[in-house]
């Protein structure tokens, strides 16, 4: 009759599950390998392979080298690719922007064109106006200008004449009589010739100019109500020169009208 126990040096068991359950199989196992090789050696307990039991074929290893190779090669294929890709994605969207900023520029520089048109338009305006209103004032202002210089200030002036006055031809009444009165004043004379002197103008020229004064300063309505503004733009220089004078000496008497010269404006 069989037994039916399994029997080992540990003693009986029914089952070999028993068995199994009592014993580690790492106990078990070493205990094969002691049973084989013979007494247990530290650090020996597992079969080692040689240095050559699993060395491959030359044309397995070639094979294999070839391979790797070739996995390389498609995966830097396929990174060169997707960096290709990329770039194209890059350089597409730097178009877009540089074509962006290209129409922005030509928007911005068609502005600019028309406010410097604009402002050229307004700036031609505003001359246009004030050259307008400035020679309305200017006449207003210099003939009355005259007209009070030679009516309130001349007979207190009088005693500064130097000798007899020059007779000269004169046009515009009593104004410009009493203005060559004025202008035998040798202050007038002293102020003129530094005038003359700075501006390099020729005498006779200022007073042939001086001798017309008043009728040229007639031509429109008369009046002073501000300050007298002798500009280049209305007045010739060698004329300019003649009121420099007269204002000057004008300035030093009692109760002199003020006045100041603007040169002649260069546009652009």
């Amino acid at each position: 009759m069989q037994s039916r126990f399994f029997f080992t040096r540990h003693g009986p068991f029914k089952y070999p599950a028993m068995f199994a359950a009592r014993f580690h199989t790492a106990t078990v196992v070493q205990a094969g390998y002691r049973k084989k090789d013979g007494p247990h050696k530290p650090h020996t307990a597992y079969p080692t392979a040689s240095k050559n039991q699993y060395k491959l074929p030359p044309e397995t290893a070639t094979l294999l080298t070839k391979l790797a190779n070739a996995n390389n090669d498609a995966q830097h294929s396929r990174i060169l690719e997707y960096l290709k890709f990329q770039a194209r994605i890059t350089q597409a969207e730097n178009e877009k922007f540089r074509e962006h900023l290209a129409i922005r520029e030509r928007e911005q520089q068609m502005e600019m064109k028309r406010l410097i048109h604009d402002n050229r338009e307004l700036y031609a305006a505003f001359r246009r106006e004030r050259n307008e209103r400035g020679r309305w004032d200017s006449n207003f202002n210099l003939r009355g200008a005259v007209d009070s210089d030679t009516n309130s200030s001349l007979p207190k002036q009088k005693k500064s004449l130097n000798g007899p006055s020059t007779k000269r031809r004169s046009r515009g009444g009593g104004i410009q009589a009493n203005l060559n009165q004025i202008m035998e004043l040798s202050e007038f004379k002293e102020t003129l010739s530094k005038v003359l002197k700075d501006r390099g103008l020729r005498g006779d020229d200022v007073w042939h100019c001086l001798n017309i004064l008043y009728p040229t300063l007639s031509k429109y309505a008369h009046g002073n109500d501000g300050d007298i503004v002798l500009r280049g733009i209305y007045h010739p220089d060698n004329e300019r020169a003649g009121l420099v004078a007269l204002m000057r000496v004008q300035g030093r008497w009692k109760e002199p009208c003020s006045w100041r010269e603007e040169p002649e404006e260069v546009d652009y």
